[in-house]
């Protein structure tokens, strides 16, 4: 298998790629020694900084995990509604191509057997994300063509786990190694 079959996608989300590296994380600014901003409201509570601690009690700590955890859920559940609605959408335009009676028997033939391969493409799509939940928080497939993203919910993806996704989605999805990249959300 080749190193291109896991080509970090962009964005201000992590990659992940196998070649071993991985997209500078969101503390990178931090390790280039520019000046740290400090927010207006971080210091208000009289407790805050003592002994190193944040002033979050652990219970609060909880619950902003929870939220953050709400937001990854619902970038997964936006990404996975676009990719069915533009599906949706496409079976919908084959379908008034068949139903047009000013079309050939050819077109529609070619129409109905275009829906053939969305329907099996969602199919392989849901088994390929229920495979990956079982070893990931969450996961999702974005679709643009015939390119596959593969977007997983993770502390950190390194690049053994990219190219053991990427073996899955090829096996699954039935393409090419560069067909697919692979990303992770926290």
């Amino acid at each position: 298998m080749s190193d291109e079959g896991a080509a970090a996608a962009g964005g201000s989300d992590k990659s992940a790629s196998t070649d071993g590296g991985s997209a500078p994380s969101k503390d990178a600014a931090a390790s280039t020694g520019a000046p740290a901003v400090a927010d207006k409201g971080a210091a208000a509570s009289p407790e805050a900084g003592k002994d190193g601690q944040s002033g979050v009690s652990p219970a609060d700590q909880e619950v902003l995990k929870g939220m953050n955890n709400l937001s990854a859920r619902e970038q997964f559940d936006q990404i996975q509604l676009e990719r069915e609605r533009a599906a949706s959408k496409a079976y919908e335009d084959l379908d008034k191509i068949v139903a047009d009676s000013s079309k050939t028997q050819e077109e529609a033939a070619a129409a109905v057997e275009e829906q053939g391969r969305i329907t099996a493409t969602e199919e392989r799509i849901a088994s390929l994300q229920d495979k990956l939940v079982s070893d990931y928080e969450n996961a999702v497939v974005k679709q643009d063509g015939d390119k596959f993203e593969i977007i997983v919910q993770a502390d950190a993806l390194d690049s053994k786990q990219a190219v053991k996704i990427v073996k899955l989605a090829t096996k699954e999805l039935s393409v090419k190694p560069d067909a697919v990249s692979v990303q992770f959300i926290q």
